[in-house]
């Protein structure tokens, strides 16, 4: 059984395997518009990240076809909705004042799609496979949205389960140690990326900064983002980062 279910965690719940990410405890409002303001040449399609200052959200800017850019805001949960009766309308129009370039972007923009809000959305699975059963994909785990991770991290999932499933039916053997064995490189695959995400939202790490005082890891973190997490070794980046972190915030 290849659990496939996504952010429903059908297995995960009923078995009592999820696990939020008390890191991480985010949330997401969004929409789409219209008419917005997009880059020439080749960045017209680029992704773009901005920032509110002092990190307290980020909106992600995506242009989609037919002259639509879908934009949402990102932050922590307590944050985004520290006004319990505040709409999804009001949030998004609260964290938009504090983002000029958001606001330049849509200044001509008209919005074309109601908002929509998603909640807790980090977490992992205890256990990502049992006697005859597997996870894969967001059913066994979602870090979030601010590296565009999750597609690429579910194919890559998909791929070495679909490799273990079919060792297993040509040994006869579908013990949770057979269909679960790729889980432990993925899930330092996974952890690599979580850090980086946990850098994102650090009030006082710099990514610029870092870089500046790092330059030989630039290349490193390139290969991260790209997707490259998997064999590479890279713990020597992430010790610095530790350290610079640590440094900034004093522990």
């Amino acid at each position: 059984l290849v659990d496939a279910t996504g952010q429903s965690t059908f297995l995960a719940v009923r078995l009592g395997l999820k696990q939020q990410d008390p890191n991480l405890r985010m949330a997401s409002v969004w929409t789409y518009f219209q008419g917005a303001h997009r880059d020439s040449g080749k960045d017209e399609g680029a992704t773009i990240i901005l920032q509110t200052p002092g990190k307290t959200s980020w909106f992600w800017y995506i242009p989609l076809p037919d002259d639509v850019v879908s934009v949402g805001c990102t932050g922590r949960l307590e944050d985004l909705f520290a006004e319990r009766e505040a709409s999804p309308a009001d949030v998004f129009a609260r964290h938009r004042e504090r983002c000029p370039a958001l606001q330049r972007r849509l200044a001509h923009a008209t919005r074309v799609r109601e908002f929509f809000v998603t909640k807790d959305f980090s977490y992992r699975t205890a256990v990502g496979a049992g006697p005859g059963w597997v996870l894969v994909g967001d059913a066994l785990g979602f870090i979030d949205p601010v590296y565009s991770s999750g597609v690429f991290l579910a194919l890559r999932s998909g791929e070495m389960a679909a490799d273990a499933i079919h060792a297993a039916l040509v040994a006869g053997d579908v013990s949770a140690e057979r269909l679960g064995g790729w889980q432990r490189m993925f899930s330092q695959g996974v952890d690599r990326f979580r850090r980086l995400v946990y850098a994102f939202y650090d009030p006082r790490f710099s990514f610029g900064r870092f870089l500046r005082e790092f330059p030989h890891h630039k290349g490193r973190m390139a290969d991260i983002l790209m997707g490259r997490v998997f064999q590479q070794d890279i713990e020597d980046m992430f010790r610095d980062m530790r350290n610079e972190r640590g440094e900034a915030t004093g522990a």
